[in-house]
């Protein structure tokens, strides 16, 4: 009886786990599409650092966690922010940069219930550090 409680509980976290691929595939996603004057690896390494930063602030009843994941052969990158709860991963934000010459482009996507915060991740982009 145990473990069928187990693999229920189990699957319903499965069921809640949401990713930035979500976001990506989801067209009730928020995007915002910017152009940084700067390139990829600096702009993945300023808004990696400045949302880890910012995840570290308590919210709610859940903990945020800040990843990232730079590809060098490909010049993009991804940074994403998820709140982990007891029973759920929700993601908050996902940014996919590409490098465009000396410039980056960034595709910045929210689910719409987290669109107020939009501004202070672009802020981030172009050196803001206030969370």
């Amino acid at each position: 009886m145990k473990s069928v409680a187990i693999i229920i509980a189990a699957l319903s976290l499965a069921a809640c786990a949401q990713t930035g691929q979500t976001l990506r595939e989801d067209p009730t996603s928020v995007r915002f599409e910017v152009t940084v004057q700067e390139n990829y690896q600096a702009t993945y390494n300023k808004l990696l650092a400045t949302a880890r930063k910012c995840s570290n602030l308590p919210l709610y009843n859940a903990r945020s966690v800040a990843v990232g994941d730079l590809h060098t052969d490909t010049r993009e990158a991804v940074v994403s922010v998820s709140m982990i709860g007891i029973h759920s991963e929700v993601p908050y934000w996902t940014a996919d940069l590409k490098a465009d010459g000396n410039t980056t482009h960034v595709t910045l996507m929210l689910p719409n219930y987290f669109k107020p915060s939009a501004p202070s991740v672009l802020g981030w982009l172009h050196g803001a550090t206030v969370c």
